[in-house]
């Protein structure tokens, strides 16, 4: 019974960080907080207009 509970425990336990893992991969800070980063350049990349990012 004890193995059960603690299969079923880590079960949960992998559902719910593999879900934390997949909702922040899929979704950006709107107000990042760095001051130079390199995502928010990316994301205002205008056709067109090449711009050289820096990646540390």
């Amino acid at each position: 019974m004890q193995t059960i509970m603690a299969v079923i425990i880590g079960i949960a336990a992998l559902v719910y960080v593999a879900w934390i893992f997949i909702k922040q991969l899929s979704h950006s800070e709107k107000n990042p907080k760095c001051e130079n980063c390199p995502i928010s350049e990316v994301t205002n990349f205008k056709v067109g207009k090449s711009k050289v990012i820096n990646l540390k």
